[in-house]
């Protein structure tokens, strides 16, 4: 997945995963020094809504990972880095 996230506000994001086969979710989110909770929705996909849950390494770090679950029952886990 590719995902495209801006900070909005002060622990809020926003904005796009393409998933490829799926196509493209609206994601917002939220997150702290620790955790991060990111929620991924849409009307065409192949299940309505994703969500990831799990922590991330602060500041210096550039990654985060945790569990996710969807409307659908799926259910695993997940890991990410920044790429730029």
């Amino acid at each position: 997945y590719e995902w495209s996230l801006q900070v909005t506000a002060p622990g809020k994001l926003a904005g796009t995963v393409n998933t490829g086969t799926c196509g493209t979710y609206n994601v917002t989110g939220t997150f702290d020094g620790v955790n991060v909770q990111l929620i991924a929705t849409t009307r065409g996909g192949c299940c309505s809504q994703f969500s990831y849950n799990g922590t991330h390494t602060g500041n210096r770090g550039r990654t985060t990972s945790g569990a996710w679950s969807n409307a659908c029952g799926g259910r695993g886990t997940w890991s990410m880095a920044v790429c730029n």
